[in-house]
């Protein structure tokens, strides 16, 4: 089944249209709760935005095979770059230097794409620990794009209340030693 619909507007503007899908949603769920049980729980139980607050935006990397190498408007602030947003979650991850730092903890989802960039870079080396309060805008991302292949090959946590000391300690449980003897690093959200 194909999840990924594109439609070209009529307008001048050629960007991707990307519609929810609740069966990828539930795929990407599925995979953050071996990580982020309680974040998966939280995000599944939340409602969708109001269309009027939330757009995807073309850019110059979004093709009709990669759609989805989108930025977001989210109460009219930028999410990602709206020229280059995979170019900019690979210019975020690489300030961090993944054979120095076992953690690497950060502020913000956004699109996801610096996100993807970082775990796909840590691999099981590591942990990735990422804090998002807005469960909605999650759950946007989460129906339109699929996140499995990194959520999986990856220890990534999502934490979405500020105290969720639980999800922290589960997600450093056996790897302590490689955090103390690699470090850990925080990147806010863009560059």
């Amino acid at each position: 089944m194909d999840l990924l619909n594109i439609d070209l507007p009529s307008d001048q503007s050629p960007g991707p249209s990307v519609p929810p899908s609740d069966e990828l949603l539930q795929r990407n769920l599925k995979a953050l709760a071996l990580t982020s049980a309680d974040a998966a729980q939280r995000i599944h139980a939340s409602a969708p935005l109001d269309p009027a607050t939330f757009e995807i935006l073309p850019t110059d990397e979004a093709t009709p095979e990669n759609a989805l190498a989108c930025s977001l408007r989210y109460h009219g602030k930028t999410l990602a770059s709206k020229r280059r947003p995979l170019t900019e979650g690979e210019r975020l991850a690489d300030t961090v230097s993944i054979a120095d730092n076992a953690a690497v903890c950060v502020l913000g989802f956004g699109a996801g794409h610096h996100c993807r960039v970082l775990t796909e870079r840590m691999g099981t080396h590591g942990v990735i620990i990422c804090f998002e309060p807005d469960v909605s805008l999650l759950r946007e991302v989460l129906s339109r794009t699929d996140c499995t292949p990194w959520l999986t090959a990856s220890r990534f946590v999502l934490c979405t209340e500020a105290d969720d000391r639980a999800a922290i300690v589960r997600a450093l449980e056996g790897i302590e030693g490689v955090i103390a003897a690699r470090g850990s690093a925080y990147r806010g959200g863009r560059p």
